[in-house]
């Protein structure tokens, strides 16, 4: 068995997949030309008949070791790796027979994001994070951006059941729902699922995998190992009937709000599900490359990993809290509850402060226009002091014949009265 190279018909120099055009690229003489899929489909199989498909593949090794078509120089693949950079040229290697093992790939998700495209938009999620630290945005400059396709699972099913529940009308006191009506409701659920995905392999980089979806499965290529010249893959790690329990949840809990949204259009402002007994037939799987890019980075002698969706840009990771951005949110957040307070009281004792004038008596006639109050005033609020009297807020200024209102909205012009 050996590894496989792209190489150019036009040079000979190395081509790699190029995530802007959608084709291959060598990174001598520019040349470009389509990847080639053999004319293939992409397939979905049923689930019932994966172990005798598998049973029919070569088995997996877990530790290989190939020469380099480029340099002669050995490299080794371990653990789920099919394909990686040469440590000594730093060529594609791509080692098809190894991710062909068990069940080979059906369809893959090509990479539409480029690495500077990648680093650009981790910058902007940066930039988000506000309690992140600054000095994070030079450590994450020291990790280095890696694509890598990561398996994934997708199922397809028809899924039929019933639920049980109940829906009810009014509103429930503090203490419990007391004055709610509730009536027993059940009905029949028939759902169809396309492309359900589930992550195949594990670690932190599935973790990641699986945070940063949704990828287009539904419009998956099918698979050639070109796809992969410039990037990582890894073979998948749990089976594909081991990955249907997390997808069957997935659908349960799709039928759960359907049975929720049923009870609602019937006139219900709550409803309360008790179970859902479903059926799933025709269960169809595929298994499917996704592109991911990820890096990690250290920070105070600690790893923090990061992941982008390699086809849609969105970002997800791990990062450190700046204690001291944090201790000044919390003394802003004080400040102003306190602020909030102090303005509720002086709001509360206007008749103590504000000095009864004639020229409050026309305030609260809005459509005039008297010398006192002008058009195209800002008038705030009115509030009811204790009961007794209106309180106005405005914005004027006050001399020896009483309270004048001005056009302008100066801040330390912002009086209370009464009449």
């Amino acid at each position: 068995m050996s590894v496989m190279t792209v190489t150019c018909e036009n040079c000979g120099g190395v081509m790699k997949y190029d995530a802007e055009s959608g084709m291959l690229k060598c990174d001598s003489c520019g040349l470009q030309r389509p990847v080639d899929d053999g004319g293939k489909k992409v397939e979905e199989r049923r689930l019932e008949d994966y172990a005798a498909r598998e049973g029919q593949e070569e088995p997996f090794l877990e530790v290989e070791t190939y020469r380099c078509a480029s340099c002669g120089a050995e490299v080794s693949f371990s653990g789920g790796e099919t394909a990686k950079l040469c440590p000594m040229c730093a060529s594609p290697q791509i080692a098809p027979s190894r991710q062909s093992s068990g069940i080979p790939p059906d369809g893959v998700v090509p990479f539409r994001i480029d690495r500077y495209k990648a680093q650009v938009m981790f910058q902007k999620w940066v930039k988000t994070r506000w309690f992140a630290p600054n000095s994070l945005k030079r450590s994450y400059q020291e990790g280095r951006l890696y694509g890598m396709y990561i398996p994934f699972w997708t199922f397809d099913a028809k899924a039929s059941g019933r639920y049980y529940g109940r829906g009810g009308q009014g509103h429930g006191g503090n203490n419990g729902p007391s004055g709610i009506v509730w009536t027993a409701i059940s009905g029949d659920i028939s759902l169809t699922f396309d492309d359900v995905a589930v992550c195949a392999t594990e670690g932190e980089g599935a973790d990641m995998a699986a945070r940063v979806r949704p990828f287009g499965t539904t419009e998956s290529r099918p698979y050639s190992p070109e796809y992969l010249s410039g990037y990582g893959a890894q073979r998948y790690r749990i089976s594909a009937p081991d990955a249907f329990p997390q997808a069957r949840a997935e659908m349960e809990e799709q039928m759960r709000q359907h049975a929720t949204n049923s009870i609602t259009s019937k006139g219900y402002d709550r409803t309360d599900i008790d179970r859902v007994s479903a059926q799933f037939s025709d269960v169809l799987y595929k298994h499917v490359l996704v592109p991911v890019w990820t890096a990690s980075f250290m920070y105070h002698n600690k790893l923090y990993n990061y992941a982008i969706n390699g086809e849609t840009g969105r970002v997800v990771g791990n990062r450190p809290y700046s204690p001291l951005k944090i201790a000044i949110a919390a003394m802003l957040t004080a400040l102003f509850v306190l602020g909030v307070t102090f303005g509720g009281e002086l709001t509360g004792r206007a008749e103590d402060f504000a000095q009864p004038q004639t020229a409050c008596t026309q305030i609260i006639d809005w459509g005039k226009s008297n010398g006192l109050v002008r058009p195209g005033q800002r008038h705030n609020r009115v509030e009811r002091d204790q009961g007794r009297r209106d309180v106005l807020q405005v914005a004027g200024e006050r001399n020896k014949e009483g309270l004048t209102a001005c056009d302008s909205g100066r801040a330390e012009s912002h009086l209370l009265c009464r009449r």
